[in-house]
């Protein structure tokens, strides 16, 4: 086909549809736009590589090598001076053993036992059985001295005592004045009334003391 021919053939598919023609133009530009990069750093690589080949070959002889010059720290005669130095440095000489040096990983020896050691035999004393000491109990004088100051109600309940913040499972500890043994009792409930606590399998209880009205104070019921 020729070009003449080629170029009246386009004319007469513009001028019928200038639509299509138009898409198939600005689908050629897309194409150049996203084509035209790769094409010129193909080129460019391949021409790269074509110098980097070229630049490989060798046109010159290998360099002659000079040959190796004995640098004088080398030189073994300085090792020996510096070996004659230390057989005469007086710092190097190895100590001679004295016979009042003990050695110092030998086992320690036992003193010998004297006559009076030997001799004397120490007075058995009879086997006297421990009493055992009776446990304190609870009364009423121990829980009587517990004062609840304060309950706090939540997702923890907590009782302020003595300013000392408990809650359950906590231990309290009760007397212990004047050499007597302590009381250790147990806190296993929190109400808004009091707490309960345990010791050697029985329940206490401890109420909270309400505060008094003060005269012409009244209670007001909702």
């Amino acid at each position: 086909m020729k070009l003449d021919k080629l170029l009246k053939r386009l004319k007469r598919d513009l001028a019928a549809s200038p639509q299509k023609a138009g898409a198939l133009g600005l689908m050629m530009l897309v194409a150049l736009y996203f084509w035209a990069p790769l094409v010129l750093k193909w080129g460019k690589g391949k021409a790269k590589s074509n110098s980097i080949a070229v630049s490989q070959v060798i046109l010159t002889d290998d360099p002659v090598l000079a040959k190796a010059v004995p640098h004088p720290a080398t030189d073994s005669g300085r090792w020996e001076h510096v070996r004659q130095a230390i057989a005469t440095d007086q710092m190097m000489v190895p100590a001679t053993h004295h016979v009042s040096w003990s050695n110092p990983f030998s086992r320690l020896r036992e003193p010998p036992k004297t006559e009076n050691e030997v001799g004397s035999t120490e007075p058995v004393l009879p086997h006297t059985p421990q009493v055992a000491t009776p446990e304190p109990t609870v009364d009423k004088e121990h829980l009587a001295g517990v004062m609840i100051s304060s309950i706090l109600l939540g997702k923890r309940h907590a009782v302020v005592i003595r300013g000392t913040v408990y809650r359950i499972n906590d231990q309290l500890s009760l007397g212990g004045e004047d050499g007597k043994p302590a009381l250790e009792l147990r806190i296993v409930g929190i109400d808004e009334s009091g707490i309960d606590l345990t010791h050697q399998g029985k329940t206490y209880r401890i109420e909270r003391l309400r505060p008094k009205l003060s005269p012409g104070d009244h209670v007001r019921q909702e």
